[in-house]
């Protein structure tokens, strides 16, 4: 057997880990002691002047020596990589380039934190498989890659921050990570590989990036907590069984833009009762919707036969187009046409959220005189059997337009003259005058003019200061409804 012999004691092969640790602290020890006999011999030989400054140089030199008495373990994980476990259970990765994992992390039930350095770029595989205690993990903006099976079965992993470089997720990379709860992928991630969170049941929140086109078998299967999903629009290809057994899903928003459906994607989403299939999807896999009830599809589809020949059952979208209103206040009623219309062609039933908005059968809206606020109008159209029933939401925002102040001058002793340009509609104007640029201190006038008027003069005010001045139009309706005041302006005053 190798052996080295260093203070009379022996590094045997079985544990040669444990005495690497205990040799380097005992080394530090040895160094701090001697560090403070220096200190003492160079103060006994230097002058009393001296002896203090000589003392405390030597003792700063030792204050720079680290203890390791908080490391539990170390070592090195690629070229120039290093690691420290710590004895509080935090992991600390640092370096440049990809880990070359140390299969000491794997299955290792100390580690209860990763923080893995600035200039990493890959995870490798498999690195913290099975650390059922790894509760949290913090990964840098340099990362670019996180392979296979990394975090599988870290059964305390509670969330995942993806940084933006990251590009892909390698199989089964968070697989069975049954704490975490939410999930945040990056801007650059194009594509997620197998079975990625498969079997994450606590999942409830999954942000995408911009960017994701590819979700491939398995990675969302037995996500049983997962209630709603919205893809970003650069999606386009959903893997066979990727929603498998996602019990508690049942909103589901698919992008236009995709283009491909795979086996059993959303087979036994029990709680998925309606999808809308984008009309530029183009290949759809055996029973990928098994449980859902309702199948909707544009009637421009080329998805059409593929939905017969899997016997699916299907019905076609509803489309309703209507304008939103928007109008400034008035003082005098008005009436608008929504000019609401369907694809089936059925009629339209039309329902304001306000009472004080009303909306006739065939889709007239009524706005009273002085009305100032917002209201919503809902369209509805029924199921004639080939067409799905279907809502759309119209709103109507009715507001008071910004005043303007055309001039502000003083042209007699403490007095000033204010003209706006006149506002139609609306009941009066409230002007403020203040000696503070905020109008928050200092001198401060409130005045209310009449919805006739365009112009007031201010008395009494003090010579040779500084004025500022602004006007917003205003509405009695339900009380006094403020428009948005207008730009400030400047002037001295005589």
């Amino acid at each position: 057997m190798l052996q080295a012999l260093f203070g009379g004691w022996v590094l045997g092969s079985s544990n040669l880990r444990e005495q690497v640790i205990e040799m380097k602290k005992k080394i530090v020890s040895w160094m701090v002691v001697l560090c403070f006999l220096l200190a003492l011999s160079s103060g006994a030989y230097a002058s009393e002047a001296g002896k203090e400054a000589s003392s405390a140089a030597a003792l700063n030199d030792c204050a720079e020596l680290k203890p390791m008495e908080d490391v539990e373990d170390s070592g090195t994980c690629g070229m120039g990589l290093t690691w420290k476990l710590y004895k509080s259970g935090k992991l600390v990765i640092s370096g440049k380039g990809d880990i070359v994992p140390d299969n000491y992390w794997k299955n290792n039930d100390s580690i209860q934190s990763v923080e893995i350095g600035k200039g990493i770029t890959g995870t490798g595989n498999d690195a913290f498989q099975n650390c059922k205690n790894l509760k949290t993990v913090k990964l840098p903006s340099t990362l670019k890659t996180i392979g296979q099976w990394v975090f599988s079965n870290c059964l305390a992993l509670q969330s995942i921050d993806i940084p933006d470089n990251v590009t892909s997720i390698g199989k089964h990379a968070f697989n069975n990570c049954a704490s975490m709860s939410s999930v945040k992928l990056g801007a650059k991630l194009s594509i997620i590989d197998e079975y990625a969170f498969n079997n994450c049941t606590a999942l409830t929140s999954v942000k995408f990036g911009k960017k994701l086109k590819t979700i491939e078998s398995g990675v969302f299967m037995n996500c049983t907590s997962l209630t709603s999903i919205s893809f970003p629009k650069s999606l386009r290809t959903i893997g066979k069984d990727a929603f498998r057994n996602c019990k508690s899903l049942r909103d589901v928003s698919l992008p236009e833009g995709l283009l491909e459906i795979g086996d059993n994607a959303f087979v036994y989403c029990t709680s998925l009762l309606s999808i809308a299939l984008p009309e530029s999807l183009q290949t759809i896999g055996l029973f990928p919707f098994s449980n859902v009830t309702q199948v909707l599809i544009n009637p421009d589809t080329k998805i059409e036969l593929s939905l017969r020949t899997n016997q699916i059952d299907y019905k076609y979208l509803n489309k309703i187009t209507a304008s939103n209103i928007k109008l400034k206040t008035s003082t005098k009623a008005r009436t608008v046409s929504l000019k609401a219309k369907s694809v089936s062609g059925s009629k339209l039933t039309y329902k304001s959220k306000n009472k004080k908005i009303k909306v006739s059968s065939s889709g007239v809206v009524t706005i009273p005189k002085n009305f100032v606020g917002d209201a919503s109008i809902i369209v509805s159209s029924p199921d004639d059997g080939d067409y799905a029933s279907s809502k759309k939401t119209v709103s109507v925002s009715v507001t008071i337009p910004k005043a303007v102040i055309s001039k502000v001058s003083s042209t007699e002793e403490k007095t000033i003259v204010i003209k706006w340009k006149k506002t139609s509609g609306i009941s009066g104007y409230q002007l403020e005058v203040s000696s503070s640029k905020g109008f928050l201190s200092g001198k401060q006038i409130r005045l209310k003019q009449a919805a006739n008027e365009t112009s007031v003069t201010v008395v009494r005010l003090k010579s040779k200061s500084t004025y500022y001045v602004r006007v917003r139009a205003l509405q009695n309706y339900n009380g006094t409804k403020y428009g948005p005041w207008s730009s400030t302006k400047k002037v001295k005053v005589k």
